[in-house]
């Protein structure tokens, strides 16, 4: 009898034990928990305004950068303007102005035809990553192909501030350096597309791995690419620029 009352004894106070343990442990959970809640609650609100910060910082750089460009091609073109007056014949002054007109139309139809271009090579590519497909491969070309495309983009943003000029030194140097300013305008068309062909080829490169590694067209369902065989846009190549005989620049 006295040993049934022992062992009850035991169990009763060996659950009282049991309880306090429980209820210890559940109050550490409960208060781990709120503690994890309110530090992950603090580190999102300070990334939050800090990645904000940052992304606003970068457009603000980019736009007074671009700001920059723009006044320094106002001035350039403000300055060629005080510059063509200096000039005594009537003919080789009408011949300058409309030989530089003509480059900077040029280059602004270029400008708007290399936009079309990438926006539809950064669409290919924003397909391509739609998918949702995954290997090493094929994510490393894709990460290639944003670099490629962001320093294409660079390129024909700064080419679209560019003021082309004629340097009027003097009458007699105006033909040589009539021809200076072409060529410049020339090899900058030149630097560009070649910046535009390698984020051709690489979103290239990121489709024909997409295709080979997983198989099936390319789609989109909104809107499909009709033409899987060749869904890149052609970049022209050669001249980059359109034939200035018509300005009478060989007449100066």
């Amino acid at each position: 009898m006295t040993s049934r009352l022992t062992n009850r004894l035991l169990m009763t106070q060996n659950k009282q034990v049991m309880k306090k343990v429980l209820f210890a442990l559940c109050f550490l959970f409960l208060v781990t928990t709120l503690s994890v809640s309110a530090f992950a609650r603090e580190e999102n609100a300070n990334r939050g305004p800090t990645t904000s910060l940052n992304a606003k910082n970068k457009n603000t750089e980019a736009k007074d950068l671009r700001e920059d460009l723009k006044a320094s091609a106002s001035a350039t073109r403000q300055q060629f303007k005080e510059r063509l007056q200096t000039i005594k014949n009537d003919a080789k002054r009408q011949i300058i102005e409309k030989l530089t007109e003509k480059m900077n139309r040029v280059n602004s139809r270029r400008v708007d035809h290399w936009r079309k271009i990438l926006a539809r090579l950064t669409d290919i590519l924003d397909r391509i990553k739609a998918t949702d497909k995954h290997s090493s491969e094929l994510d490393a070309a894709v990460s290639q192909a944003e670099v490629k495309l962001a320093s294409a983009s660079a390129a024909v943003e700064a080419q679209s501030t560019r003021e082309y000029t004629v340097n009027i030194a003097s009458e007699s140097a105006l033909k040589i350096n009539a021809g200076k300013a072409i060529s410049a305008e020339q090899h900058d068309f030149q630097s560009v597309l070649k910046q535009i062909n390698d984020a051709k080829q690489s979103v290239h490169k990121a489709l024909m791995l997409l295709k080979r590694t997983f198989g099936g067209p390319l789609r989109n369902e909104a809107s499909p690419l009709r033409n899987e065989a060749s869904p890149l846009p052609k970049v022209a190549s050669g001249s980059a620029t359109e034939p200035t005989e018509a300005t009478g620049s060989s007449n100066l």
